[in-house]
């Protein structure tokens, strides 16, 4: 409560309340005195309320001052969010084209071995064969031979 307020409130006379009031006596008739006590009670009222607020407004501006840098960093940190994510994405990307290389490659070398394989068996066929031929070259030679002999 302000000074005024209490000022005011040590120089106010109680009048006595309706139920404080006795049946034979009435009610003392309202002078023009206590109306103004009454209006400046109500006026000092605005006042302390008016005080009273001024607090919560420099509460919410030391709010707000606060959390002015905290929006800020909240703004940075959701930018670098954006931009590491951006960063995953492109190196997800690559890792799948590198992925279809790989299988690719794989894929060649696969065909490649299993032409080598290929080539190796007609290899040992090719030396079979003509191991076979110097063979049957020589019995050929041989019963020439022995034909002529005769």
């Amino acid at each position: 409560m302000s000074l005024k307020a209490e000022a005011h409130k040590s120089d106010e006379v109680e009048a006595p309340s309706v139920a404080e009031a006795t049946e034979g006596e009435a009610k003392a008739p309202r002078t023009f005195e206590a109306e103004a006590m009454e209006a400046e009670a109500s006026r000092t009222t605005e006042v302390e309320v008016a005080e009273a607020g001024a607090p919560w407004t420099t509460e919410a501006e030391v709010a707000e001052a606060e959390a002015t840098p905290l929006a800020a960093r909240i703004k940075e940190l959701e930018e670098e969010l954006t931009r590491v994510a951006g960063e995953r994405d492109a190196f997800k990307s690559r890792a799948a084209q590198s992925e279809v290389s790989a299988k690719a490659t794989a894929g060649q070398l696969g065909a490649e071995q299993g032409a080598h394989l290929l080539t190796k068996g007609l290899e040992k066929e090719v030396s079979w064969a003509a191991e076979a031929s110097v063979e049957v070259q020589a019995v050929l030679e041989a019963e020439i031979g022995d034909h002529n002999m005769l």
